[in-house]
């Protein structure tokens, strides 16, 4: 076959790959993707968060950074004392895992009518992480950081791409922490939220 306006290979000629996990025993995540765990208030999404950024930086020789912009540093430290108690994690993990104390950023505004990524946010965030070898980026909550109507996918998805695009060009996981509704507790807001993304868990009561 001749192709003239796009380029083809044949899936017999493709080199075969399966999908690669981190956390295997904890909470599968999938390599170099984007995620979101979700549920409603006061289930513990930012603890799970701490906990897989922890194991995380043990399983591996990166680092992980955690934007928990509801949650007070002190806060933070001690849960982080928690899960090394309850769970065996080394302490030294600590040395790690870096807080940012940075307010969120809108990591895609409106501008002049139009809804659009803020890449220059972004860069600047991606460079300072391939810098300093961090591996797991958190983001808590996701609409702290998104500048446009939470119900709208064609909005959503253009702040979700950025962040797709992101993870498979630097070879990096992201992880947003996402409010979900009242009642059932699954994710908040324009669906394109988590269909963009390659694994979404759940927070429920048992």
């Amino acid at each position: 076959a001749s192709f003239e306006s796009i380029q083809t290979i044949t899936i017999s000629n493709i080199k075969r790959k399966p999908i690669e996990f981190y956390l295997k025993d904890l909470l599968p995540i999938p390599k170099h993707t984007v995620g979101v765990i979700s549920s409603r208030g006061g289930m513990g999404k930012t603890f799970l968060s701490l906990r897989i950024a922890a194991e995380f930086v043990k399983e591996t020789n990166k680092k992980a950074l955690c934007w928990f912009s509801e949650d007070e540093k002190e806060v933070v430290a001690f849960r982080f004392d928690k899960i090394c108690e309850t769970f065996g994690v080394d302490n030294k993990t600590a040395s790690k895992i870096h807080y940012v104390t940075t307010a969120p950023k809108q990591f895609a505004i409106k501008e002049n009518g139009v809804f659009k990524a803020n890449y220059e946010a972004i860069t600047g965030l991606r460079k300072d992480c391939l810098k300093n070898n961090i591996g797991l980026v958190v983001i808590d909550p996701l609409l702290a950081f998104y500048g446009g109507d939470e119900n709208d996918n064609s909005q959503a998805r253009i702040f979700m791409q950025v962040f797709l695009e992101w993870a498979k060009t630097d070879g990096i996981n992201i992880l947003f922490i996402h409010h979900g509704q009242k009642g059932d507790g699954s994710a908040r807001g324009a669906g394109a939220f988590i269909d963009a993304t390659r694994f979404a868990y759940e927070l429920h009561y048992p």
